[in-house]
């Protein structure tokens, strides 16, 4: 979306908000947008005109917030993401604390809206079977008047590059960005014509169904996963275990003699394999190389499309590369930089420790606290078996097993050459790989959806819709 270059801004005195007065606030950035979705949208409606904007208060989560292992699905700023809800790292709270946080009890195409960190992502509860509820760092919406509204159309926007920034012009300072919710409720938000709405609204859908069915290739690849390795068992022996100290037989000992690498559960994942039969080797020994990079001076990075992607801990999901917010570097030849390569496995080894993916990109650095492992072929390791061990709570263990820190901050190339790896049959890698392939594959056409009706919002709001995809669509449907 294009940004202008003016540095002033002339307001006039009808045009001043009494609650505003504040420079920052009237940046002709925000003037302009403000202008454009005038000029565009013969329909522009306050945020609290067409939805109710609700949270828990702070002072009923400090007072009642219990978190168990089953019960309410429980919404942090970590599990709002582009449009749909993410589970990764959920939390749950018990129906007793739901029924106290009532402004906070979502339902069926409510929104999820974060105002705290970061500010304007937006998920749509599509799933009508589970409770959900969340911090007072996310907002609920809940729609007025769905036949006016597209629910979707309305999760894209808020969504969108425009939204974010003027949600940005609300923001209360501090060294954590954030909105208060008054603000939110004062947006203004552009409305099109239900047939446009519908337009962007079913790419979301369409998109969510790709997901579901991502999904589904992911879960097999789990069953096999579990089933191989037995984890299923692991997790429920573990999970009992209360004494805190271990007998380790003199067979047993290792060349480490610290405590920490003699827990109760990492003697019995050791046991458990040697009865399934599964035998483990160090990285070290399938390991053509282990490396990582450095972080270039400012200069030498731009947000650009480049020839050379700069991967960091943030780029790194669990099985697959996130290319949002991905950095690019420039004047390379002034630079001594190590390249990765394509089918070269990556692993966050500071921050959020463990994440791991299969790059599938040619020519390509990373920064100091991701590794890169070139596996030697014919090993009997497949490169994404090996992201998927380590994605997995086997991997995790294994990883908090090799360090010699007490919580793992920093994994150096060292330590990593020291996990073991657990070797299952090689048509189960095969048959894992062939599922997280096809997941990898629809998840992306999926986000690109998403991409695309984000893109439409901006051209909505440019005045540069293209009119005629609608009459497409209904030649399509005719």
């Amino acid at each position: 979306m294009h940004k202008t270059n003016r540095k002033i801004s002339r307001v006039k005195s009808r045009d001043l908000d009494s609650n505003w007065i504040v420079a920052e606030y009237y940046l002709p950035e925000y003037l302009d947008l403000e202008q454009k979705i005038k000029n565009n949208f013969n329909k522009k409606l306050k945020f609290k005109q067409i939805a109710g904007i609700t949270r828990v208060t702070g002072f009923e989560v400090e007072k009642y917030l219990k978190i168990v292992d089953e019960g309410v699905n429980y919404l942090r700023v970590k599990n709002v993401n582009d449009c749909f809800i993410d589970y990764t790292d959920m939390q749950h709270i018990p129906n007793d604390v739901h029924q106290i946080f009532q402004k906070s009890q979502y339902s069926h195409n409510d929104i999820a809206l974060t105002i705290t960190g970061r500010v304007g992502s937006a998920a749509i509860i599509t799933d009508n079977k589970q409770d959900y509820n969340s911090c007072q760092d996310v907002v609920k919406v809940s729609i007025k008047n769905k036949k006016s509204i597209d629910p979707y159309y309305l999760t894209v926007y808020l969504n969108s590059e425009p939204n974010g920034r003027l949600l940005k012009r609300f923001n209360s300072g501090g060294s954590r960005p954030r909105t208060l919710i008054n603000n939110v409720r004062d947006v203004k938000i552009p409305i099109p014509p239900l047939e446009i709405q519908k337009y962007i609204g079913d790419k979301v859908r369409k998109a969510e169904q790709m997901r579901k069915d991502a999904d589904r290739f992911k879960n097999e690849a789990e069953e096999i996963f579990n089933k191989e390795l037995h984890v299923k068992k692991y997790l429920n022996t573990t999970k009992k275990f209360e004494d805190k100290f271990t007998f380790v037989k003199s067979i047993d000992l290792k060349t480490r003699i610290d405590s920490e690498y003699y827990k109760n559960e990492f003697i019995y994942y050791e046991q458990m394999l040697k009865g399934i039969g599964v035998q483990k080797v160090y990285l070290k020994d399938i390991a053509k190389s282990i490396k990582t990079g450095t972080t270039p001076k400012a200069k030498y990075l731009t947000v650009e499309t480049q020839d050379i992607y700069f991967i960091r801990v943030e780029n790194v999901i669990a099985n697959m590369i996130n290319l949002n917010n991905i950095l690019h570097i420039i004047n390379a030849s002034d630079l001594r930089l190590k390249f990765i390569y394509k089918n070269d496995i990556l692993v966050t080894i500071a921050g959020t420790i463990g994440r791991s993916a299969v790059l599938n990109y040619d020519r390509c650095t990373i920064n100091q606290n991701v590794a890169a492992i070139t596996i030697n072929k014919n090993q009997g390791i497949l490169p994404h078996y090996l992201a998927f061990f380590f994605n997995s709570i086997l991997g995790k263990m294994s990883l908090e097993r090799a360090s010699t820190q007490a919580t793992i901050k920093y994994i150096n190339n060292e330590i990593l050459k020291s996990v073991e790896i657990p070797m299952i049959r090689m048509e189960k890698q095969v048959a894992i790989e062939n599922l997280i392939n096809k997941w990898a594959l629809i998840t992306n056409n999926s986000k690109q959806l998403i991409h695309e009706a984000k893109q439409d919002v901006e051209d909505l709001i440019e005045g540069n819709f293209d009119m005629s995809k609608l009459d497409k669509i209904e030649k399509e449907a005719e």
